[in-house]
């Protein structure tokens, strides 16, 4: 490990933990639980902390955004009033989904798989 890479471990240690929204689409109400309860164990061992969920009944998630034009609103709002950092979906996003939200929601986007990788990478 040179000391710019102990550095910057020191550095992600000190700085407080990442505050997550889980956002997740359901065809049905109660359907996603159990995936949502994995994800926020997931997100919790990559280092962030699950902080709060919201969900959106709908048949398949918005091909350009993932939610709704009203969720959307109401995710952004949301936000910036708890405070959060990142947005973790628990489905896989397309690059257009990322971009269009990241863009929108003005956080940062993540998808389950992203979360997994970032495990990964932090052992």
């Amino acid at each position: 490990m040179t000391t710019q890479q102990a550095a910057d471990t020191r550095l992600d240690t000190l700085a407080p933990p990442r505050r997550a929204l889980l956002l997740a689409v359901e065809n049905r109400r109660g359907e996603a639980t159990l995936a949502l309860a994995e994800l926020a164990r997931l997100v919790a061992a990559a280092g962030m902390v699950p902080a709060a969920t919201l969900t959106q009944v709908r048949e398949r998630p918005h091909p350009a955004t993932y939610v709704g034009k009203g969720k959307l609103r109401e995710v952004k709002g949301f936000l910036v009033a708890e405070d959060l950092d990142v947005v973790v979906c628990n489905h896989e996003l397309s690059p257009r989904q990322v971009v269009a939200l990241s863009d929108q929601l003005e956080r940062q986007v993540m998808d389950r798989s992203e979360v997994i990788l970032e495990i990964c990478a932090r052992h």
